[in-house]
């Protein structure tokens, strides 16, 4: 019953006492006061908590598992909370409009976690008896942050046509180290209503034309808390004069020099409406430059960390944003409409840790995408007819790359490149409802195009060492057995090559470098109404039947699950990660 993968087969986990269970418990609310003394003044206060309990129990029985029971059992509560407290004055003269306000808002994220598991469980209890297996093990954590924020605001209006928005923002961040919790952002925007000046009072074709121009600074602290302090939360025994005492060591690098990653961003763009609105939309050119980047970054084995979380340069973002919004057809049987959205976003490092030079082991470089895939580039199996007799025995039917060097031989510092990014070059979305009498048709399509990512599921599934999943076209020798096959594409399976297989990290996974471009219907519905005036008679206001079809097709050259989380690994909590296909019938129906 256990599958050729090596993981727990499904059909023996649900023939079994086996069980996955997880029960959740949520408070979230909303708590609103508003006052207002005067017409020109008011203030609110809006309190927002969060609570939720969960506890995910796990339990595998010996004939689930192949060898041992296993259960496990994780106790995880969250109390989170926004309070926002917020003044507004508002002034008009004339043709003037002035409008400032004052906000401050605190946030606090805490939480608690306790794990508990149980190796060999002598008794079917599930995950409520883990005490009693002879090899056990207990872990409890607890994290909490807090932030603070005062922001000023001034809108300004003369005419409705010329528009002003100017605001400074003070962020404190308990995450962040001592001298640097606290920074101020400031930002400004300004609009033109064209459509409203005298001028384009004669041509009626355009309904709507608005320019806007904004420029200031945003701030990211998205760290874990505690990353500036060495907690020592990793137990160990040393020597103590001869007798093995107990101690603990820090668990992580801390970095008493975090501090915000500050984000300047100006953006330039058009809203506009032509035709009685008959065709709208909005055009947006943006550029991002984002400094004191936060990341975990890799570090060298001398230091006795692997990483550390610090502020590692600059990244530009720059790109462009459509929307097309247009009404095709409209009579009193049909209406046509259709939605057109593109964007694309070109990101490149600019600087790390203060120079212009790259960091290999991290796989940053200058000029190119913060998410890159660098490796060794794939180029096909090594034929039969392109081997030195001598060499057949040890290279026949292996994976081989390309010598980028062009040297004559192939080596780890001078045949690796970016060969691509996981972040895709454009992503689009077209959508499209069609009305005619009582029935109604919309569909949605989305696209991302140019992606390269690498594929846990080849890693997984043509790893010919260990396992073989897919039916996939390897290379066979000649041999008195089996008829040769000269593959192109995968190696054989008795032995692939260095370039190949779980062993090939070093070289960045040449065979598991793949195109995850797709298209995807993301669904079609199809629906019918009754006709109103038949059933006011029996006293129903309305009645619609319906077809749904979620993401029913994806079109792509992708031999995973799902292009869309081609990305995700194998095991542990993104392994599900895949699009469905949901086929629903209903009705909609009110009195």
């Amino acid at each position: 019953m256990i599958g050729i993968s090596g993981n727990v087969n499904p059909y023996a986990y649900l023939e079994t006492n086996s069980l996955y269970n997880i029960e959740r418990y949520y408070l979230i609310s909303n708590f609103y006061l508003r006052f207002s003394p005067a017409k020109w003044i008011s203030f609110r206060s809006t309190f927002s908590p969060y609570v939720k309990f969960e506890r995910r129990g796990e339990y595998y029985d010996r004939f689930a598992s192949r060898s041992i029971s296993v259960a496990r059992m994780w106790n995880d509560n969250t109390l989170s909370y926004i309070w926002d407290n917020h003044m507004n004055i508002f002034k008009e003269f004339d043709e003037h409009r002035i409008s400032y306000d004052f906000i401050q808002s605190s946030q606090m994220d805490r939480f608690e976690e306790a794990y508990a598991y149980g190796r060999d469980v002598p008794f079917q209890s599930l995950w409520y008896n883990v005490q009693s297996a002879p090899l056990r093990d207990a872990t409890t954590g607890f994290r909490q942050s807090t932030l603070l924020s005062f922001t000023n605001r001034l809108n300004y209006s003369f005419r409705d046509k010329y528009l002003f928005t100017g605001t400074i923002r003070w962020d404190g961040s308990s995450k962040l180290s001592e001298g640097n919790k606290w920074a101020y952002f400031p930002s400004a925007a300004v609009a033109w209503r064209l459509d409203q000046e005298s001028f384009m009072s004669g041509i009626s074709q355009v309904n709507n034309l608005k320019l806007r121009l904004s420029y200031g600074y945003t701030g990211n602290n998205n760290i874990a808390p505690y990353s500036t302090q060495s907690a020592l939360n990793r137990q160990t025994y040393y020597d103590w004069d001869g007798q093995t005492a107990n101690g603990f060591i820090p668990g992580a690098l801390s970095n008493k020099e975090l501090t915000w990653e500050r984000t300047r961003e100006w953006n330039l763009g058009v809203d506009f409406g032509l035709y009685g609105r008959r065709i709208s939309g909005a055009i947006d050119v943006y550029d991002r430059l984002s400094k004191n980047l936060l990341m975990e970054r890799k570090l060298a084995m001398p230091t006795g960390w692997a990483t550390m979380i610090d502020n590692v340069g600059s990244v530009n973002n720059r790109g462009i944003e459509f929307l097309l919004r247009t009404i095709n057809v409209t009579t009193t049987d049909l209406t046509w409409e259709t939605t057109f959205i593109f964007s694309r976003n070109k990101n490149k490092i600019v600087e790390l840790y203060g120079a212009t030079e790259d960091d290999v082991p991290n796989r940053w470089f200058i000029g190119y995408p913060v998410n890159v895939i660098y490796a060794m580039e794939f180029d096909g199996v090594w034929q039969k007819d392109e081997l030195a007799e001598e060499d057949l025995q040890a290279m026949e039917g292996t994976a081989k790359v390309k010598d980028l060097s062009g040297d004559g031989s192939i080596d780890i510092d001078n045949d690796m490149r970016v060969l691509g990014s996981p972040d895709p070059n454009w992503i689009g979305t077209f959508s499209t409802s069609l009305r005619y009498k009582n029935w109604d048709l919309s569909t949605t399509v989305y696209t991302k195009q140019g992606m390269l990512i690498f594929s846990p599921f080849h890693e997984e599934f043509t790893d010919f060492n260990s396992k073989v999943i897919l039916d996939v076209p390897y290379y066979v020798r000649e041999n008195p057995v089996t008829e040769a096959r000269y593959s192109n594409t995968h190696p054989q399976p008795a032995y692939q090559g260095e370039y190949w297989g779980e062993d090939a990290e070093d070289y960045g996974f040449p065979g598991f470098n793949k195109d995850a471009s797709f298209v995807r219907i993301q669904n079609i519905t199809l629906g019918y109404n009754f006709s109103r005036d038949l059933l006011s008679r029996i006293g129903i206001e309305q009645v619609r039947l319906y077809f749904n079809a979620l993401n029913p097709f994806v079109f792509t050259s992708y031999e995973g699950f799902d292009p869309e989380w081609a990305g995700a690994t194998m095991s542990g909590e993104n392994a599900t990660n895949t699009s469905y296909s949901i086929y629903q019938i209903g009705a909609t129906i009110k009195f």
